[in-house]
């Protein structure tokens, strides 16, 4: 039978219920062009048919210019039926010929399995029936039911249709869902969610089922161009989307967010007629200006190749929340890390953590593991640090990691760590929340929290390994090695009585290879060559290190991107004179000398704590 579009009615005794968990997914942690590649690259990873090639996805976005004007009349036909829901909700069908739509299609997947006719907690249900509740577990990446909000956010209209031929099934069947909110045409009261469906309804359930006429699959087909043969998987057709989603955008939002899948195989993602897979996916990178990510890829593909091979891993025993890492790596392993280190290897540690989910008789307690990795900085290397739950890195957890080495978290697939993770994600997987409802509900969290111990591991080990060789040469440069501070001369343990500094005599020229000071000012400090030596003798790279001071030491561990951020110049601000700098984090610079007026100038906006400075030779 042909489709059709109805609205629930909603009748007085119901609670009215908006849908106002959009501005989630397009807000300033996180862009809707962003959320969108989030939210389809997880559920189709989620859907992999594990018998198949990596999952493969295609994104194709076309102005309707492109489609001709019997494809346009035909989908405003489709759309008809809701322009008076449309219109009294302040929203209309764009007649402009900029208007574009978008298309997306997984392959290799399941499609969305599950009962058509009944809510079973299957892809199905959960996607076109189900609103902020999830039935997702294990290492599934959703989890809020909330993520597919921003289908019908990307459309101007907000409206989306779907695809989905299932695995072993022969049929297509086909719906589409319009989210508004609650109105009236004629005093007749609507919820928010409209469905475009088979003509045959169960009015007694007021149950939409999906369609499988086949005009209506058709007409799908011959306007969005689905390339969807007899392969299950899932297709989406958004019209009228927003403009701030682009080829461009979505491009770059695949490199940032999902360079880990795609370098390990994983993944294949199109983007019109750009290919991004393990072989082009360092072209594409390069190629891209637009990107905010500096990924080092031989590091990335370094920490695939090792989580496969399983090889050169330091294997934790057990681990006591309150004493990881120092109390359960052998002094062996700790020398042989820190030798590793030091000569520029690739470090991999394998963690396990007991985890307890809640049951209805108490509870049951699991093993669980992740993957740090570390390396320290090579010539020409920027630090980096990733944090990753199976395919899906989290943007937002970053900021619990500070070092200037690279370093990466990785909670595999197919282990209660990852599914203790999915728990605590929030809904646009950008950050892990401890104090998550999901989190809570389905474990038993105690003191300390293992989300705490977790996600503070990485930068324990780094503080351990690191340690060592960070405090040689502190000491052989302690000199010029700025520990600076602001000029109250407060130290990050307390007030510092210049009268007791040792002053050491200078090195040997071959060694003078540093020799900088600080001029504190009230707004910040410039950095300059120390006058009493002479330029030769001068680092000509040197790399600054920032944070505010912290009573208990370790002012550069406990940094938070909140308190401030060089690429937000509304926090912090640097210029460079007699050479050029550049940041490679958050609150890192690096700086090439060119000439004896070399400077750098940093000014806070809020210069009210003390600043902690560390100012090093970048090997040459």
């Amino acid at each position: 039978m042909p489709a059709t579009w109805s609205f629930n009615r909603s009748y007085p005794s119901d609670v009215d219920m908006e849908v106002t968990q959009i501005e989630q997914f397009d807000n300033e942690e996180i862009k809707l062009g962003n959320s969108l590649v989030r939210e389809v690259i997880q559920n189709s990873m989620d859907a992999h048919d594990k018998g198949a090639e990596p999952v493969e996805i295609h994104f194709s976005i076309r102005n309707l210019t492109e489609l001709g004007t019997l494809k346009v009349k035909l989908l405003r036909e489709m759309l008809k039926p809701i322009e008076d829901h449309l219109d009294v909700c302040g929203k209309s069908i764009p007649i402009d010929s900029s208007a574009r739509l978008l298309c997306i299609e997984d392959f290799n997947t399941t499609g969305l399995t599950g009962k058509i006719d009944q809510k079973d907690g299957e892809n199905f249900s959960n996607f076109w029936r189900v609103m902020g509740t999830s039935s997702k577990k294990g290492d599934a990446g959703g989890r809020r039911g909330l993520g597919k909000l921003v289908f019908s956010a990307s459309s101007k209209i907000r409206t989306v249709f779907g695809v989905t031929r299932r695995k072993g099934d022969n049929d297509l069947l086909a719906m589409g869902q319009v989210i508004l909110k609650t109105h009236f045409i004629d005093k007749l009261k609507y919820k928010p969610h409209g469905f475009w469906h088979d003509d045959i309804w169960e009015d007694q359930d007021d149950f939409q089922l999906p369609t499988t006429d086949e005009t209506e699959l058709e007409n799908l087909q011959y306007i969005s161009g689905f390339k969807r043969k007899r392969e299950s998987g899932f297709s989406i057709l958004i019209p009228y989307i927003r403009d701030n989603i682009t080829e461009r955008g979505l491009i770059d939002n695949v490199l940032e967010n999902y360079y880990f899948s795609i370098l390990s195989n994983q993944l294949v993602v199109k983007v019109n007629k750009t290919i991004i897979n393990a072989d082009t996916f360092e072209r594409i990178y390069k190629k891209s200006k637009h990107t905010k990510a500096t990924i080092p890829l031989d590091f990335v593909s370094s920490v695939s190749k090792l989580l496969k091979e399983n090889k050169e891993v330091i294997r934790v025993n057990t681990v006591d929340l309150k004493n990881f890492p120092k109390n359960f790596l052998s002094n062996r392993d700790l020398a042989s890390m820190r030798e590793r280190y030091k000569n520029r290897e690739l470090i991999h540690v394998v963690v396990p953590i007991m985890l307890r989910e809640k049951t209805e008789e108490g509870s049951i307690e699991y093993k669980g593991e992740y993957n740090l990795f570390l390396r320290s900085l090579r010539k020409n290397d920027s630090a980096f640090k990733f944090f990753a739950r199976g395919p899906l890195t989290l943007i937002g957890e970053r900021r619990f990691f500070n070092g200037s080495c690279q370093a990466g978290f990785i909670a595999e697939t197919g282990n209660y760590a990852a599914s203790f993770l999915g728990d605590a994600e929030n809904p646009a997987h950008t950050h892990w929340d401890a104090n998550a409802e999901l989190l809570r509900e389905r474990w038993h969290i105690g003191r300390p929290s293992p989300l705490k111990v977790m996600r503070n591991s990485l930068q324990e080990l780094f503080n351990l390994v690191a340690k060592q060789e960070e405090s040689k040469e502190n000491d052989l440069l302690s000199k010029f090695f700025a520990l600076s501070r602001k000029k109250s001369n407060q130290g990050p343990d307390g007030p510092v009585d210049e009268s007791h500094i040792e002053v050491r005599p200078d090195p040997p020229a071959s060694d003078q290879q540093v020799g900088f000071t600080i001029e504190w000012n009230e707004e910040g400090f410039t950095l300059k060559p120390d006058a009493q030596l002479d330029f030769e003798h001068i680092s000509k790279k040197v790399r600054l290190e920032m944070a505010f001071d912290s009573i208990g030491g370790d002012a550069l561990g406990k940094y938070d991107r909140l308190d401030f951020d060089l690429n937000d110049p509304s926090t912090i601000e640097y210029s460079c004179t007699g050479g050029k700098a550049h940041t490679i984090d958050s609150n890192v610079l690096d700086a090439n000398v060119i000439n004896s007026d070399f400077s750098i100038t940093v000014t806070l906006k809020d210069f009210k704590r003390d600043l902690f400075v560390k100012t090093s030779k970048i090997d040459e």
